[in-house]
Formats: structure tokens, C-alpha cells, sequence
């Protein structure tokens, strides 16, 4: 796939459009969690389906364990900002299970499918499954990080970018609501599937030579169907009519 001395020759050779690129990547990644935050506590659902922050701390947390890589072995100082970046997000993935198992309605959504038997998921139920699927999926990305021979995980990272733009239309259309969805929300998911597919100005792009290749840009022609979908789902959807009447004002 790619090795360690290439993205090192990658920084040395090409500092500044990484560095571009790697911070545009983050910071669209902080716009697309924040807006799931903001409507995970306004509307009380989130965005993404539960796997999908599984999987999102599996990557935080497995970059983050690579901190002798970011800081002594390729010594480029945007890695060690995207490594104290990758901590916040492993706070935001925590504190949104915190919200799923605090609200009833979401937490019987996310949890008390999987529930055998009569009655609803109690919330000790739901940490103990959530924090099961959490350390599942950091055990799971590792693991594919070391099989896939990803050594800093950037195909992987690129995976993360990819479900956001495929999924929560899913989850939307199985809801029959835009409750925890915006439009805003799909432009910032758009944002970041076009600044990581784009050819030449993308992150990935610009570390390695195996993200230059066809199968890299068909992933992400998919995406960009995967973005498009998710606005014709919301547009097929009721407008949030229940929040305007309770007093609040719902995200676009």
C-alpha cells in the first residue's frame, strides 16, 4: 500500500500542501461532528448510526496509539496536531454515547433493538453494550490498520470519510423523519467528501502514490452519489414541523 519512508519523503518534499490538506480535513471533521452534536441535543437524535461511531473512535483511538510515529519517528507537525485533534474527537464520541443512553427515546432506538425479552433497555444495559461496540470497533480498526498494511492508517482514515457520505441517508429513510438530519449538515458531509476524493489537493493525494490511483477516485464518485442521496432523502422527508411547534428552532 504505502510505507512509513514515503509519507516521511511526502513531508520533507511537500510540507506545505499537506499541511493545507490535513488541516482542511479536520476542520470539516469538526464541522460535520459538531453539527451531529448540536442536533443529537437539540433534536435528541444523532446522525450517525451507533457502528459509525464505533468505528469513528477505532480510528481516533488507534491514531492517537501511534503517537511515536507522529512525534519522533515522522516528526511533521501536522500529524501532532491531528493527533491532539483525534483526543477531542474520542471526547465527542464519548460524550454523544453519553446522550444516546441519557435520552430514553434514543437509547431504546440505538440499543433496545437488540434487546431478547419484554421491556425497555435500562441505561447500566446501555453502557454495557455501548462501551462493548466502542471497544470493539477500536479493536477492529487496529487490527485491519496491521492486516491491510495501513501503517498510519490513512486508507482507513479515508474509510471514515466515505461511510459519512453513504450512510445516514440510511438512517433517515428508517426513521421517516429529518429529526438528528440537516441539510447544513449534508453541505458540510459534501465538503469534506469532495476535499477528500479531489485530485491533486487532497490529503491523501499528496501522501502517497496508491491514493492516486483509479480505484481511489471511483470510491469517490460513490460518495458523491452517497452525498446526493442524502439530500433527496431529507427533501422526500416532512420538514420538522413538531420542532417549530414545541418553540425551538430546528437546524435547516
Amino acid at each position: 500500500m504505502y510505507t512509513i519512508d514515503q509519507i516521511v519523503t511526502a513531508t520533507q518534499t511537500n510540507s506545505t500542501a499537506i499541511s493545507i490538506a490535513c488541516i482542511l480535513v479536520w476542520l470539516v471533521g469538526f464541522l460535520q461532528y459538531g453539527s451531529s452534536v448540536y442536533l443529537q441535543l437539540s433534536e435528541k437524535r444523532s446522525a450517525w448510526w451507533f457502528w459509525q461511531h464505533a468505528w469513528y473512535i477505532g480510528h481516533d483511538f488507534t491514531f492517537v496509539m501511534f503517537f511515536q510515529k507522529w512525534f519522533f519517528i515522522i516528526d511533521f507537525w501536522t500529524f501532532k496536531v491531528m493527533w491532539a485533534g483525534c483526543l477531542i474527537f474520542i471526547g465527542i464520541e464519548l460524550f454523544t454515547l453519553y446522550n444516546v443512553i441519557k435520552d430514553d427515546g434514543e437509547r431504546q432506538e440505538v440499543f433496545g433493538r437488540y434487546k431478547t425479552g419484554k421491556g425497555s433497555i435500562s441505561k447500566q444495559e446501555a453502557w454495557v453494550r455501548g462501551l462493548i461496540g466502542y471497544a470493539f470497533g477500536i479493536v477492529l480498526f487496529y487490527t485491519l490498520t496491521v492486516a491491510l498494511g495501513d501503517p498510519c492508517c490513512f486508507f482507513l482514515t479515508m474509510s471514515t470519510n466515505f461511510i459519512v457520505a453513504i450512510f445516514p441517508a440510511f438512517l433517515a429513510e428508517e426513521r421517516g423523519s429529518r429529526r438528528g438530519h440537516s441539510m447544513w449538515l449534508g453541505i458540510f458531509i459534501l465538503a469534506g467528501t469532495i476535499n477528500t476524493f479531489c485530485p491533486v489537493t487532497n490529503m491523501w493525494y499528496n501522501l502517497a502514490p496508491c491514493f492516486q490511483e483509479p480505484w481511489y477516485y471511483v470510491l469517490g464518485v460513490i460518495a458523491i452519489i452517497g452525498c446526493i442521496n442524502y439530500f433527496r432523502v431529507l427533501a422526500s422527508l416532512p420538514k420538522k414541523d413538531y420542532l417549530t411547534a414545541s418553540g425551538k428552532k430546528p437546524l435547516w
